[in-house]
C-alpha cells in the first residue's frame, strides 16, 4: 500500500500479452488515478476512499477481465537509458534436467515498448528479433539503432543482465517439479529487480532464437564475474 502513494503500483492479468490491460494507480493529493501504460492517457478514480479491493475493482471494469490479477511496485527504467513507453524487462528463460538437476539459462532477450503496443526485441548482442514490415519506417529504425547500442555499450545494464542470470537459476532452484521458466526483470542502478516467474509463457522469441544457435549462458558469459 506504501507504493501506491510514492511511486505508484502496477495492476496486470497473470497471463497477460505485451502491454494489454496493464494499469498503474497512484496518489497525487489525495486523489487516486490510472493510467494505461500502453498509451499513456490517464484519469481520475476517486477522490475518497482509497484501498486495494477498490483499485481491483476499478481495473475489472475498465478492463472487463476476470483474470487473475498480479500487484507490484511500479518501477522506473534504469538511468540512462532511451525513453520508452513502458518499462526494459530482461527475460530470462532457466532449463532444468529432471534428472541431474542441472539449471541453466536457456535464452535471454531483452523487451523493449517503442509506440503504442510495439516491442522490438532484442538478443544479448543487441541483435533486434523481430524486424517486421510494420516497423519499416525511420522512426522505427532510429529506436532499433539507439536501443541496439544502449544493449551492446551500457556496463549497468550489462551488470543487471548478469545479475538477472544468477538470480534466475537461484530461483528455479527452488522449484522441484518444474523444468523450464520464464523470469522477468527490470534493471536498475544496483541490482535487477523481479517481476514474475511463469512456466506458461510464449514461444516465439524462444524458437526464433533456436533458428539464429540457441543461447547459452555458460559460453558466452562468466558466472563469477
Amino acid at each position: 500500500m506504501n507504493s501506491l502513494f510514492q511511486d505508484g503500483i502496477v495492476l496486470k492479468p497473470i497471463n497477460g500479452h505485451r502491454m494489454n490491460h496493464i494499469f498503474k494507480y497512484f496518489v497525487e493529493d489525495n486523489i487516486l488515478y490510472f493510467e494505461f501504460l500502453r498509451n499513456k492517457k490517464t484519469g481520475k478514480v476517486n477522490s475518497g476512499l482509497i484501498n486495494i479491493p477498490l483499485i481491483i475493482k476499478h481495473w475489472r471494469k475498465i478492463t472487463n477481465s476476470k483474470d487473475q490479477v498480479l500487484l507490484m511496485p511500479f518501477f522506473e527504467n534504469l538511468k540512462g537509458l532511451p525513453d520508452s513507453s513502458g518499462t526494459l524487462t530482461i527475460r530470462v528463460i532457466t532449463s532444468k534436467n529432471m534428472k541431474s538437476e542441472l539449471i541453466k539459462v536457456k535464452h535471454a532477450w531483452f523487451e523493449v515498448p517503442i509506440f503504442d503496443n510495439y516491442f522490438l526485441f532484442f538478443d544479448t548482442k543487441g541483435k533486434v528479433l523481430n524486424f517486421l514490415k510494420s516497423f519499416s519506417n525511420i522512426k522505427v529504425r532510429r529506436q532499433i539503432e539507439v536501443w541496439s547500442n544502449v544493449i551492446k555499450n551500457n556496463h549497468f545494464l550489462k551488470k543487471n543482465l548478469i545479475g538477472s542470470f544468477k538470480s534466475s537459476i537461484s530461483l528455479h532452484k527452488q522449484i522441484s517439479n518444474i523444468d523450464t521458466v520464464a523470469w522477468d526483470w527490470i534493471s536498475s542502478n544496483e541490482n535487477p529487480i523481479l517481476l514474475e516467474g511463469n512456466s506458461n509463457y510464449g514461444l516465439f522469441i524462444p524458437q526464433i532464437l533456436e533458428q539464429i544457435g540457441g543461447y547459452t549462458y555458460n559460453n558466452d558469459y562468466d558466472y563469477d564475474s
